[in-house]
This record gives C-alpha cells, sequence and structure tokens, in this order.
C-alpha cells in the first residue's frame, strides 16, 4: 500500500538544512506511540515542527512547535514519544556528541 499526504506549510531545502549542510526534507520516524513527522514550515524560519500523524491517513494528529531551529543539529530521532535533538562539535582532537 502507498499513501501520500503534503504536510501543510512544510519547507524543504536550505531553509531547513541539518548542521551537516545536509538539506532538510521531511523527516519520518515510528516508535511504539506512533508514526511522527519532522520539518520546518515556512512561517517558523528553520524552526522544527514535530507532528504525530494518523497511520492510516496520515493526517497530523497532533503538532508541536519547538524553538529547536535545525540548523543546531547534526540529526535527530524519536524514540517513545520523546524528540531527540543530536548536537556535536570538538574539542580538543576529540568529537563530542550530545543528545
Amino acid at each position: 500500500m502507498r499513501k501520500q499526504k503534503e504536510l501543510p506549510r512544510a519547507v524543504v531545502g536550505e531553509e531547513c538544512a541539518y548542521e551537516s549542510g545536509e538539506y532538510g526534507a521531511v523527516e519520518l520516524a515510528i516508535d511504539e506511540t506512533g508514526l511522527w513527522a519532522s520539518y520546518c514550515q515556512n512561517d517558523t524560519h528553520g524552526n522544527i515542527v514535530l507532528s504525530r500523524l494518523d497511520l492510516y491517513s496520515l493526517e497530523p494528529r497532533r503538532t508541536y512547535h519547538s524553538t529547536l531551529h535545525r540548523n543546531w543539529l547534526y540529526n535527530s530521532f524519536v524514540a517513545c514519544g520523546v524528540y531527540y535533538g543530536i548536537r556535536h562539535y570538538e574539542r580538543g582532537n576529540k568529537l563530542v556528541i550530545k543528545v
């Protein structure tokens, strides 16, 4: 089965890129609480929007607007209904990753 749904005001490309330079897109994740979409909207100026989607209709059931700017993050994931943003930086010759 294939389903397709447009998320309201979703932005992809340079305006919603990760710190790594990887262009942003709508990212999907599934955990024990449901199907999640992580994306930016044109009126959030690069801040991440997280929506839990209905598994059958793909309609957003609940949407959260964060204050996390996507280019602050190296990557992200959802587990147990919690959104985790991953940051990294170098300290001397060590790579430090924070969740």
